[in-house]
């Protein structure tokens, strides 16, 4: 068995399941808050609009899609709300900064691994 999950609210939350056979069921500190932060959004919101809960069931699709695929669920709603997961997922790194010398000419800088 790859997994399993519990039902709430309409969607099927994974358990977490250890690594390996020979790792315990604690987790880190980090998985801990991890999880409590994300079952305690659900429970919080408890999906209160059908457009939530089909954005979480659909993988977090933009609203407009969902406006497109489900019209009658947008009838005198507003389709702006915010999903802390699609605001992480966004995130992005920034540049990394300029190498301090540009080589002027081909092979003027060689990268080699010693062995």
């Amino acid at each position: 068995m790859i997994g399993s999950a519990k039902q709430s609210g309409g969607l099927y939350l994974l358990e977490h399941s250890p690594h390996s056979p020979n790792s315990t069921n604690k987790t880190t500190s980090s998985e801990s808050q991890f999880n409590h932060k994300f079952l305690g959004s659900l429970s919080r919101s408890q999906f209160d609009t059908q457009i939530q809960l089909w954005h979480y069931r659909l993988g977090h699709p933009n609203v407009l899609y969902l406006e497109k695929i489900f019209p009658s669920l947008f009838i005198n709603k507003s389709s702006a709300f915010d999903c802390e997961f699609c605001q992480l997922a966004k995130h992005t790194k920034s540049h990394y900064p300029s190498l301090p010398y540009k080589p002027s000419k081909p092979f003027s800088l060689i990268h080699s691994d010693v062995w």
